[in-house]
């Protein structure tokens, strides 16, 4: 707050601002003059004051009546041996082998924009194919926040 030209004083100001409005339940984020949705909200850029943007979500479903017990908050936390894997032109199968073979238990690949990988790489398949059997929960993403 006290380094020149901060946003922080217009932030903490504009998020006092909303609680004297009132605010529905759950995570907000006050930003550049918008008050977004904390789980929707991502940082798109690093050196602008308009970092953050509330990413559009699409949700086809009917929302649910009542949050089932089984996903509540009140289950003991039990620690995940999660990996996170950028898929770029040139990922070698060795390198996702290396990281299957330390133990993760869920492996998420964010593809290429389009939201697909190097499918013509039978050796990064075949590894994919093999975490997959041994139990490694595989999930897929697309590394571009829209499209």
């Amino acid at each position: 707050a006290g380094a020149a030209d901060s946003d922080a004083w217009a932030n903490l100001c504009g998020a006092l601002r909303q609680f004297e409005q009132g605010l529905e339940n759950g995570v907000q984020l006050y930003f550049h003059d918008q008050l977004l949705h904390g789980c929707r909200a991502s940082k798109l850029r690093s050196e602008a004051f308009d970092a953050f943007a509330a990413l559009p979500r699409h949700r086809d479903g009917e929302r649910a009546g009542a949050i089932p017990a089984e996903l509540g908050y009140k289950h003991p936390r039990q620690p995940v041996n999660l990996a996170i894997v950028p898929v770029f032109p040139g990922l070698q199968a060795g390198h996702l082998q290396a990281l299957i073979d330390s133990g993760v238990q869920g492996l998420l690949l964010e593809c290429y924009g389009s939201g697909t990988g190097p499918s013509d790489d039978q050796a990064l398949l075949n590894v994919l194919r093999a975490a997959r059997q041994r139990g490694v929960m595989l999930a897929a993403i697309s590394q571009c926040p829209e499209g």
